[in-house]
């Protein structure tokens, strides 16, 4: 309490916190950066979701097909 939460730890917080479907991203993220920002992580996941918003829309759309 009162104590200061670095960048970092923010940083390493979030990756942590996601689920398992998003374990190549984390690695992704930890080899692609030395200190990643919060804004590089913001902007990756927004990326990362629409990646698999766009998946599933093919999956479904695939799935109707047959």
């Amino acid at each position: 309490m009162g104590e200061v939460v670095s960048e970092q730890e923010q940083v390493d917080a979030i990756l942590d916190g996601l689920p398992e479907d998003f374990n190549s991203f984390v690695m992704m993220v930890y080899s692609r950066f030395d200190t990643p920002t919060l804004e590089d992580i913001e902007g990756l996941l927004m990326l990362q979701k629409a990646q698999f918003e766009k998946f599933r829309h093919e999956l479904v759309k695939s799935k109707c097909l047959c």
